[in-house]
């Protein structure tokens, strides 16, 4: 099976050596957990660590927002751009489920990007409201992903109506609000018990810390 290496610090360890290349996988937590910055480091160990091009998109965020938080954490992400390994675009949910505009296609294309973070997925519910309706949207946008070749990342923010994550037949790895930030403050401690691969219905097996 060919896997994907994150090149974040600790956790290809936890997910057996990295993500299925070509899987989306749904960051999902409260505000403030990181699930951004985890999705930005997924893209930019992927250029600096593994030379695989990325892409980083943003329906919140203006470019500048996203190059003064990366550089907190020593990423600049502008000379990556400048260099062709990545693009970043601020676009809207009308534009990425337009299924006649190909947008994202054509950023891909334009650096031969290999992974990709979408910030946030939660804004579908901002364009369609029926839950079908929503399902066949999201399905679709992560179906155009694998079908570029893309590894992806997709942000959510965490909600009591857990409907975009229970969407049947998406294969993601699925990590969830205070765990992720447990993660990202060093503790382990009942992370993997959260990591699920729905592509074959399977929970990993914990780890220990």
């Amino acid at each position: 099976m060919d896997k994907v290496r994150t090149g974040i610090n600790g956790f290809d360890e936890l997910v057996y050596g990295g993500i299925v290349r070509g899987n989306s996988v749904l960051i999902e937590g409260v505000p403030g957990a990181g699930k951004t910055t985890f999705g930005i480091e997924f893209v930019y160990r992927g250029i600096t660590q593994f030379n695989e091009p990325g892409v980083i998109i943003t329906c919140e965020e203006l470019p500048e927002s996203i190059y003064r938080d990366a550089l907190n954490f020593g990423w600049n992400l502008q000379s990556l751009e400048k260099a062709d390994k990545l693009r970043i675009l601020c676009t809207s949910p009308e534009v990425l489920a337009n299924a006649e505009i190909n947008l994202v296609e054509e950023i891909v294309n334009e650096v031969g990007a290999k992974r990709i973070v979408f910030d946030s997925i939660s804004h579908f519910r901002n364009i369609v409201d029926n839950p079908l309706a929503l399902r066949k949207t999201v399905y679709s946008f992560c179906s155009g992903l694998r079908r570029l070749g893309l590894t992806s990342f997709l942000v959510k923010e965490r909600e009591i109506n857990r409907t975009l994550s229970r969407l049947a037949g998406l294969e993601y790895e699925e990590v969830l609000g205070r765990p992720l930030q447990d993660f990202l403050n060093g503790s382990r401690t009942g992370f993997s018990k959260l990591l699920q691969t729905l592509s074959t219905g399977k929970e990993f097996q914990d780890l220990k810390p």
